[in-house]
């Protein structure tokens, strides 16, 4: 991927990042690679290819929603590959899945090529503690955050993120 743009980003770079977190959570993956990693990589490059098929003028995956053009989130900085900071805002790792969620999704983002640094919070359930860590995030100098809110209270934390031009996932 020679570069993040917000097209790119919009649809078709967050739909990746998401499906790859779940899969890489799914895989059980951790420290080391095993033989299922690979069978696990062939699924997720298989869903890609499906989904660069549906690509659109633009870069836009096909959609029967309308795009967001007001909001402050549709347009993220262009970020160049391997110069991608993460900041990953979790809500919780109170139960199993979240825990997985968390160490596959890590495992992932520090391994990616256009990944330079992951930072990651974990808010404990906390709205306060939650938008505290997204603006900590922010001063750390991400250009990318994911994050999965305790509740819409957190919206105006996102919302400083989308007036940076971070590129926002939330899910």
């Amino acid at each position: 991927m020679a570069s993040f743009t917000s097209k790119k980003i919009g649809a078709l770079g967050f739909v990746t990042i998401l499906l790859a977190l779940i899969v890489a959570a799914t895989a059980g993956a951790g420290g080391s690679v095993d033989p299922a990693a690979a069978g696990s990589r062939q699924k997720v490059n298989a869903i890609l290819t499906h989904l660069k098929g549906q690509v659109g003028q633009g870069g836009a995956v096909a959609s029967k929603w309308p795009a967001l053009k007001s909001s402050p989130c549709a347009n993220p900085k262009r970020i160049p590959a391997g110069k991608i900071i993460m900041g990953y805002a979790y809500a919780s790792r109170k139960n199993p899945w979240q825990v997985q969620n968390a160490i596959g999704g890590e495992w992932y983002l520090r391994n990616h090529p256009d990944i330079a640094k992951v930072y990651t919070t974990d808010s404990e359930e906390n709205p306060s503690k939650q938008i505290s860590d997204i603006q900590s995030l922010i001063a750390k100098g991400i250009n990318v955050l994911v994050t999965n809110p305790v509740t819409t209270a957190v919206s105006p934390a996102v919302l400083q993120a989308c007036n940076r031009g971070i590129a926002v996932v939330v899910y």
